[in-house]
């Protein structure tokens, strides 16, 4: 997703006051979830923004301040881009995922934002499985991949015309990964969107890099052993996520 403001802002580089690796999300109330305990992991760099009702337009404003807080920009141009995060956030809302995160950069004079998002899905009575996947998405072209922890998950990319009419030529870009897990109905499905084929390389790696990392757990006692190591080297964290809710580990 991205905004023009008609002028280049004066940028300056700066560490992020609020990455998502120093909050955890409090859970939309209507996000559908499994009731077994998951691990997975997330980037440290990008932004969580809160889908729950009591949290969204706080959790706007905090991003906006932080994106904007070292440029020099008129009053209406940050009103833009506090409402493409309003957009952003009401599009999470209303797909109601369990998490939204974005990535915001400012490219010469236009705000942009890699997003991705995690939702669960439910296929009850029948049970999660790649091939009923691949059998869905067979006219996208999808290709399966292994799991950090040896299972598989089926990824797919799209390009599309947006419809900015400020940029009617501009093409967007879409990557989605599903990743059924055998002996149960439920399925992650974790999803992408850039306005740019460079913002676009970046989220099509953190989602097959999400998707790649799930691990469930039916016993997490008996089986926490087989975790990953909580130590990362590609600038990601793990957090576990039980029905009250998900915590850093």
């Amino acid at each position: 997703m991205g905004i023009s403001n008609g002028a280049t802002p004066t940028v300056r580089k700066h560490r992020s006051t609020t990455p998502l690796s120093a909050a955890l999300p409090e859970f939309h109330p209507e996000a559908p979830r499994p009731d077994f305990t998951w691990t997975v992991h997330l980037p440290s760099s990008w932004h969580l923004l809160e889908t729950h009702p009591d949290l969204a337009l706080e959790s706007t404003a905090t991003l906006a301040n932080a994106s904007l807080a070292h440029t020099t920009m008129e009053e209406q141009q940050r009103t833009l881009v506090l409402r493409h995060l309003e957009e952003t956030i009401t599009q999470a809302q209303n797909l109601r995922v369990l998490m939204a995160m974005v990535l915001p950069q400012w490219d010469k004079d236009e705000f942009q934002t890699g997003f991705v998002v995690l939702r669960w899905v439910d296929s009850f009575p029948m049970y999660a499985s790649v091939s009923s996947t691949q059998q869905q998405l067979e006219a996208f072209d999808p290709k399966v991949k292994l799991t950090d922890a040896g299972g598989y998950f089926v990824a797919l990319s799209r390009s599309y015309l947006g419809n900015d009419p400020a940029h009617p030529d501009r093409m967007h870009y879409s990557h989605q990964a599903f990743v059924p897990l055998p002996g149960t109905t439920w399925t992650l499905v974790v999803s992408g969107s850039a306005p740019t084929s460079s913002l676009s390389a970046i989220v099509e790696h953190m989602v097959q890099r999400i998707a790649a990392s799930l691990r469930a757990y039916s016993d997490p006692k008996k089986d926490w052993t087989r975790f990953s190591p909580r130590q990362t080297q590609d600038g990601t964290f793990p957090i576990e996520v039980t029905w009250e809710g998900a915590y850093r580990l």
